[in-house]
């Protein structure tokens, strides 16, 4: 699905209930108010929920490239990656790389199940799915999350003690920019956002 719904919204039963039409012209009101309320409160200028989230995504990310000029940081990645066996070795690019190929092997799983004709993806986005496996089905990709979660903790064990305060520390300092204080702690990657 992209950008459902969140299930803790109070309004899902009222817009479930709206026609397309209808919940066409509520979601671009709610992306003007959304908008007037983050001009006024953060001086920012977002033309949607889904904008304000992009811009602070790019923010945290340019924000972060600094880690990529570390230079223990960077000693410290190239080490992981060898050990982790791939040629990526900037810090930024490390970080939840494991997670990121099984996000990704999860939804091509999924999407090769896909009956009917697959959901098209917003422009500059991707469509991320999930699979819908029986217990035994899933067991042998259980196996292989679990050995590269391994391989991840012992390859990453004198990297990711160096780089993740820092990251935390500046992806704090974005969020609390764009008005998320605490957010960042909650999010321990960006996983989702970094998936192409």
């Amino acid at each position: 699905m992209v950008n459902p719904t969140s299930p803790d919204n109070p309004n899902n039963k009222t817009l479930m209930s709206l026609s397309a039409a209808d919940l066409k012209k509520w979601r671009a009101a709610d992306d003007v108010c959304f908008s007037q309320a983050v001009k006024e409160v953060l001086g920012k200028t977002v033309t949607s929920q889904e904008d304000y989230y992009d811009q602070l995504e790019a923010a945290v990310q340019k924000s972060l490239s600094v880690l990529d000029q570390d230079k223990e940081l960077v000693r410290l990645g190239k080490q992981f990656a060898t050990c982790l066996g791939v040629g990526e070795t900037r810090p930024t690019a490390l970080d939840g790389l494991s997670h990121t190929k099984i996000v990704r092997q999860a939804s091509e799983v999924a999407r090769k199940a896909w009956k009917g004709e697959l959901p098209k993806a917003p422009k500059g986005k991707t469509v991320i799915y999930r699979p819908n496996l029986k217990p035994a089905e899933a067991k042998p990709y259980l196996d292989k999350e679990i050995k590269a979660a391994l391989k991840d903790l012992e390859c990453g064990k004198a990297f990711y003690p160096a780089y993740s305060p820092k990251a935390v520390e500046i992806t704090s300092r974005v969020y609390q920019e764009f008005g998320r204080e605490g957010a960042a702690q909650a999010i321990a990657s960006r996983i989702y956002r970094k998936i192409i």
